[in-house]
């Protein structure tokens, strides 16, 4: 969300922060507000979209192979990009005018440079998948609202009939409703026979006026086809590659975060003091020798690769689409790591 987005209805979705670290280049989210406080084990924050919602906002929606995972480091933004490339089956929604569509997604890994947003979809080379697209601030074809536009098809050796699968990924805190409701377990998994999901889809949208439809264009995966971008190798899989941490704990030294002196103008002190307040509570976790320091402000924001830890506010590097129905991505964490240093 690049500012507090009001749903339909009366729904109101809070702003978030994020923070972000070099080495390892840590992104953590607090979200500041009392009333959704969650253990600070969940670093993504959802509230999981109806299957309406879903169709509703999809630009498309196609059901494919994965033929291609390529890591790409953008060096304008210092950050890690990932191009998914899929030869489409079907596709139920949106007018998709080539055989094959590239998908942008963002992290992944190009050489020992890696970094990952908790909630991301996973991908691995040959699978099938029905998939929820939307499109990033670029224009660029990426699954909608994290892992919750992705099914993972499978078939039932048995029987021969094919199954979609959505998993809630490890670090995410799932609310079934907004304000306080029930949680979704991470590992829980949805699981529908693809020809029921599908049938339900086309119905779906069967009931809805037709407008123009957007076309869609696939993205060229070529080394040299984007300016200041270093392609890495190809790959089998398109996921978290392994935990990372800072080293200051280690010697007992606090590690130092700033503050994006924008703020957030819709909460009380602009989200400063909250901030500070999340932070002081990262850094007394009883059995933890793990300590956080207030830096001051800074004018650094978003995940760059810059050496700067910084909590930031709305969004800058785009990475959650705006709220549906009082559902969706209330904040988001990850990190970028390297693994030329460990200890």
């Amino acid at each position: 969300m690049d500012e507090v987005e009001r749903s339909r209805g009366r729904c109101t979705h809070p702003s978030h922060g994020s923070l972000r670290k070099m080495s390892p280049h840590l992104l953590l989210l607090c979200l500041l507000f009392a009333f959704v406080w969650v253990p600070p084990t969940n670093a993504t924050i959802v509230v999981p979209l109806s299957e309406e919602a879903l169709i509703d906002d999809a630009v498309a929606i196609v059901l494919g192979h994965v033929t291609a995972i390529q890591g790409n480091y953008d060096h304008t933004r210092g950050m890690i990009f990932t191009n998914v490339t899929v030869a489409i089956e079907d596709v139920l929604k949106g007018e998709i005018p080539v055989g094959e569509i590239s998908l942008r997604q963002l992290g992944g890994s190009v050489g020992d440079l890696h970094s990952w947003v908790v909630g991301s979809p996973e991908f691995t080379l040959g699978e099938k998948a029905l998939l929820f697209l939307r499109t990033d601030r670029d224009g660029n074809l990426r699954v909608a609202h994290l892992y919750q536009g992705k099914f993972t098809v499978s078939r039932d050796l048995a029987s021969s009939e094919e199954f979609a699968t959505k998993e809630t990924p490890p670090g995410v805190h799932a609310r079934r409703g907004f304000p306080p409701g029930t949680s979704v377990d991470p590992g829980e998994k949805e699981t529908h026979r693809l020809r029921d999901l599908t049938d339900r889809i086309r119905h779906h949208l069967s009931k809805i006026p037709r407008r123009p439809r957007q076309h869609l264009t696939a993205l060229t995966l070529t080394p040299g086809d984007a300016t200041g971008t270093t392609l890495g190798s190809l790959q089998e899989y398109f996921t978290l590659m392994g935990p990372a941490r800072w080293f200051e704990p280690d010697s007992g030294l606090p590690v130092v975060m700033k503050i994006n002196s924008a703020g957030e103008p819709l909460a009380p002190t602009y989200g400063f003091e909250q901030t500070r307040q999340a932070l002081q509570a990262w850094s007394n976790v009883p059995g933890s020798s793990f300590q956080y320091q207030d830096g001051g402000f800074t004018d650094a924001a978003g995940r760059r690769y810059d050496g700067v830890n910084a909590v930031s506010f709305r969004d800058p590097d785009g990475i959650m689409d705006p709220p549906i129905r009082c559902g969706g991505t209330l904040g988001v964490g990850g990190f970028t790591y390297t693994d030329s240093q460990t200890r």
